[in-house]
């Protein structure tokens, strides 16, 4: 049984050995507690990294992604961090920032990769495990939860951690709400989520209502026939909004003959699209498509030059073979004799050029497996399928015992089971049937996956949304397919936008007929017709499952207009915290001949609001500013905020506009204008007030 005492035994021994601690970065140090927890949750020691991170959970961001476990798949990672503070609410800091800067290595594909990530947080000598960030359904994390119950814990869905910008299984759908304080990074989260993907954004407010969002007739000039810009007349067209576009965008894109029967042959591994495209008596063969990176590539390529000799090491390289492919390819075809490390950008251009032309195949050795290469999205990605096989006997097996596979696998019999669930002979028999007739195979290049369409509403809480959303809220009950739950029948000038958009329009022109009569079951057509039809007239409105809808609500403004329950529901949250130790917003504030530390600025000033205010609401995010600024910039922006959302509103508290260098008299914002040296003494004396640190 895995326990906090036999943990703190084990730590007490470290410091023995090493009484700095977790000031090193070095490993080795965490040997006896691997070899403890690889015991204990029965798995092998090379499946378990231990960090320690330091005062800062920031930190994790490197030691993560560059630790010994770099670029391989790491069942367990341990971060140990030290709470100089000593207090329980800073212990919940560490661990609510490790969880945010660890998210993305939970899973996440091409970087260091995580099942389950452990935090153990140090305060003086004494050991506390405090949280767990895990893929949901991990056997090895319900162990440690069974072992030590009262964790903090932050599961992570299998099925909505697909990598950002790659195509989208047709289930991965997203109707996400960020919220938190303002500058907390909310839209940058966002930002992340949608990269290299076709987004339409908008931003709501008080003046907001539906047709502002869906679209409605309005007056626009014609250009005279004579080319003159005299004598244009007014006619009234239907101009689309956000809503409407990105809807008929996804819908357009769900419509490639690449998406056909996307629900049946294809599932999603940890951002990874797989698809099955061939089977025979004895084998299934699936291909694997994924986005790299130039950055991927490079750190790889970095690796593979030992004194100035480009050269791929013999083995397996789990991991790296991708990699390490692509690079072999670009110093063979890309580059002349005699070229060196520095030249990689050169060699990048190279393949780029090339793909335009067509596939490449590409291997890292005469013996390595051979990946296709095509272009992607971006100018800094390239596309690289991966063929493999299964054996029928291997995917019996996990048909019979689903928790003893891997994620391949198990997507492999998840497609199973929707053909038979009691039989496997049937099931193969069923799937073979219907992969071998599929026109959507390898020799077409199909890969069975629409691209997704992101709406982003910015502000959504400045809106009044039951007005904006109207009857388009219902869309918002979604199913496990991705499509809306209950269609709603449009009225008669979205019909005609709709109908013209798909037929016409070549932004939206639909790629081939629709075919998703299984979206909905028991439909109904008050038209007499058929689901697809009803969509394909307009006729219906139904979000499509590559559309995501995502928004951003700042927690200062939530009583602007009140969301009701139903509406609430129809979505996920998720709380964007306040990290003043993250990375990027290591920001300074210049005031006169001082400087200050902007992470130092935001705890303290964030305390004095929250005492003030008696509420987390009204406190300042760490990219509240963007950027290092000057005392001008600080006044206006930082020093306004506090004085007419805080102090202002609360003055009844009492201002913390104080002055330690005059005796902690109170300051009025008036009085820090103009700037002189005046000004700048005052300022110097308030962040001493605080006890802000200097740079």
């Amino acid at each position: 049984m895995l326990t906090k005492d036999r943990l703190q035994e084990l730590y007490d021994e470290l410091l023995s050995t090493y009484p700095a601690g977790l000031s090193s970065t070095s490993t080795k140090k965490f040997d006896k507690t691997r070899d403890y927890l690889a015991s204990e949750l029965g798995i092998k020691k090379e499946e378990i990294y231990i960090t320690g991170s330091g005062t800062r959970a920031g930190n994790l961001e490197v030691r993560l992604s560059q630790g010994q476990q770099a670029k391989q798949h790491t069942t367990l990672g341990v971060a140990y961090l030290l709470d100089e503070l000593g207090t329980d609410e800073n212990t919940s800091k560490l661990t609510n920032s490790a969880f945010t800067t660890a998210e993305k290595y939970v899973g996440a594909s091409g970087k260091a990769e995580y099942d389950i990530i452990l935090v153990i947080v140090i305060r003086g000598t004494d050991l506390s495990v405090t949280g767990i960030m895990y893929l949901d359904g991990s056997p090895i994390a319900t162990k440690i939860l069974s072992d030590l119950p009262n964790l903090v814990a932050r599961p992570i869905s299998t099925t909505s951690s697909a990598s950002l910008g790659t195509l989208c299984q047709g289930s991965s759908f997203i109707q996400k709400i960020y919220f938190g304080a303002p500058g907390a990074g909310k839209s940058f989260k966002v930002n992340e989520r949608i990269s290299g993907s076709y987004a339409i954004r908008t931003t709501f407010h008080p003046d907001c209502d539906y047709s502002s969002f869906v679209g409605s007739y309005k007056p626009v000039v014609q250009d005279p026939s004579n080319g003159s810009q005299e004598g244009g007349q007014i006619t009234y067209r239907y101009i689309k909004q956000a809503f409407l576009k990105s809807y008929l965008k996804a819908w357009r894109l769900f419509s490639s003959p690449l998406t056909t029967n996307a629900n049946i042959t294809s599932f999603e591994v940890k951002g990874a699209s797989y698809t099955i495209t061939a089977i025979n008596s004895g084998q299934i063969t699936q291909t694997k498509d994924i986005d790299m990176t130039k950055r991927q590539v490079f750190n790889v390529w970095v690796d593979l030059w030992k004194d100035g000799v480009f050269t791929i090491p013999k083995g397996r390289q789990s991991g790296r073979s991708i990699e390490q492919a692509i690079s072999a390819y670009i110093v063979t075809n890309c580059l002349s004799d005699g070229a060196t490390v520095d030249v990689f950008d050169d060699g990048w251009d190279c393949l780029l050029e090339k793909l335009k032309e067509g596939q490449i195949k590409a291997k890292a050795s005469l013996s390595g497996k051979e990946y296709t290469l095509s272009e992607a999205n971006e100018k800094d990605r390239i596309h690289v399928r991966i063929v493999a096989n299964n054996t029928k006997k291997r995917i019996e097996e996990c048909y019979k015992d689903i928790e003893e596979c891997n994620g391949v696998e198990k997507g492999i019999v998840d497609i199973l089971y929707g053909f038979n669930s009691e039989t496997f002979d049937e099931a193969w028999e069923a799937l073979s049937a219907k992969v071998n007739t599929n026109p959507q195979s390898e020799a077409s290049g199909g890969t069975n996956t629409a691209a997704p369409v992101y709406l982003v509403i910015e502000e959504i809480n400045r809106g009044n949304c039951a007005q904006i959303f109207g009857d388009i809220f219902q869309l918002l009950d979604r199913q496990d397919n991705g499509f809306s739950v209950y269609p709603i029948e449009a009225d008669s000038e979205i019909q005609k936008a709709i109908a013209r958009a798909f037929e016409e329009e070549e932004e939206f022109k639909l790629l081939q007929k629709l075919d998703v009569d299984y979206a909905v079951d028991n439909y109904i057509s008050v038209f007499g017709s058929s689901l697809s039809e009803d969509v394909e007239k307009g006729r219906v409105l139904l979000l499509p499952p590559n559309l995501s809808i995502l928004a951003t609500m700042n927690t200062s403004d939530q009583s602007l207009f009140p969301m009701d329950s139903a509406f609430k529901r129809r979505w996920e949250w998720e709380y964007v915290p306040i990290d003043s130790t993250n990375r990027r917003s290591q920001f300074k504030i210049t005031i006169g001949d001082k400087i200050y530390q902007w992470g130092s600025f935001l705890d303290k000033a964030n305390e004095r609001i929250h005492k003030l205010s008696d509420s987390e609401d009204k406190q300042m995010g760490n990219f509240f500013i963007k950027s290092d600024i000057d005392v001008d910039e600080f006044k206006c922006k930082v020093m306004f905020y506090l004085w007419s959302e805080v102090c202002k509103e609360y003055e009844h508290s009492g201002s913390f506009f104080k002055n330690k260098r005059n005796n902690e008299a109170e300051f009025t914002f008036n009085s820090l204008f103009p700037t002189n040296d005046v000004t700048n003494e005052i300022l110097q004396g308030f962040m001493e007030y605080l006890g802000i640190e200097e740079a």
